[in-house]
């Protein structure tokens, strides 16, 4: 949501100013001047790699504190508070920024240098969050994000945003190898987001299934999804999924047996009649514009919540697993909704 991504831009420019002290401020601030404001003043670094060295030669050395890996500040002192907080706590702190500027909190201090590269999540195309930034221009900048990180880090959330000008069929080179890189790093919430120029919801990701002890939630759009791809079996604690502004090419079924709660919006293409096997969902969310073909839900005994608005919709009844009475909170516009149980249409 807008005012989500607002909020927490704010809140990211807030931490921003509290890391960083004030005679560090001072550092960076004349670091980033086009030209010496007097003789004295030194000139900007010609180099990246001859610029670690001049921002980190006036910071005063790491002092060590009873928490391992903090540093104790002093009373009375220009030292910051945060930096004398665990890395655990800094990697989780550092995990709501975006990427870009998470990496660039390495010139704060030298405690600072390598906490970024075991940072718990990624947010990837995050830094403007009114426009999606092209993937050619952060192509290289994901690829040693992901390279330079420390083996050992875990990753619990990545969400990955992007524009780009791709046609029908294609897809970007590194786009699915990220995405395998998150997965085998252990990441709980995933989310893709991709805005196609030339052909909207259809860049093609690899057809194969996801394979992930640990993946919980999925969010994906524009994008286009395979058969395989579609099977999440292999995601034995995937419980939330939510799809908008995509293709489903020739996909039989979407099945899961641990998913609780599916939501499909936007506009979506179905290119035949995908059955969607999830026994065990309680919550259903159907607010799309479906094109060619619509889904047919399979049997779903814990179903409690459905919301259904602008389509048509199959609810296949095998025996009496389903019926409307086990719907604690169904609401329907402009929807025909079949129960195949009693032979009966009924229209909300």
């Amino acid at each position: 949501m807008p005012h989500k991504r607002a909020l927490r831009k704010g809140c990211c420019l807030l931490f921003l100013s509290l890391v960083t002290p004030k005679s560090n401020r001072r550092l960076l601030s004349s670091s980033n001047k086009s030209a010496p404001t007097s003789a004295t003043a030194a000139p900007p670094p010609t180099s990246g790699r001859a610029d670690a060295p001049r921002l980190f030669a006036g910071m005063p050395p790491r002092k060590k504190g009873s928490v391992d890996g903090g540093a104790s500040p002093e009373v009375g002192g220009n030292d910051d508070f945060i930096s004398a907080l665990p890395d655990d706590a800094l990697h989780h702190v550092l995990s709501f920024l975006p990427a870009e500027d998470a990496v660039r909190t390495c010139v704060l201090a030298r405690r600072w240098r390598d906490l970024w590269k075991s940072a718990t999540g990624l947010r990837i195309g995050c830094a403007d969050l009114a426009n999606l930034p092209h993937v050619d221009d952060i192509r290289k900048f994901v690829n040693h994000l992901l390279l330079l990180r420390k083996r050992d880090s875990v990753i619990y959330t990545c969400e990955i945003r992007f524009s780009c000008n791709l046609r029908d069929g294609d897809t970007d080179p590194y786009l699915n190898l990220w995405i395998r890189h998150v997965l085998d790093r252990g990441v709980r919430v995933l989310r893709l987001e991709i805005e196609n120029e030339e052909d909207p919801g259809l860049i093609d990701l690899d057809d194969l299934p996801l394979a992930s002890q640990h993946l919980r939630t999925l969010e994906l759009e524009g994008v286009a999804l395979n058969n395989r791809l579609s099977n999440f079996l292999n995601c034995p604690n995937l419980q939330h999924l939510e799809i908008g502004d995509s293709v489903f090419s020739s996909v039989d079924e979407i099945s899961s047996e641990s998913l609780k709660c599916l939501g499909i919006g936007g506009y979506c293409f179905f290119y035949v009649h995908t059955r969607i096997c999830t026994p065990n969902l309680v919550s259903l969310w159907l607010d799309a514009h479906f094109r060619r073909s619509v889904p047919v839900l399979g049997s779903m005994p814990s179903l409690k919540k459905a919301f259904v608005r602008n389509t048509t919709v199959m609810m296949r009844v095998v025996s009496h697993v389903i019926t409307v009475e086990s719907l604690m909170d169904m609401t329907a516009t402009g929807t025909s909704v079949f129960f195949y149980k009693d032979c009966q249409k009924l229209r909300i």
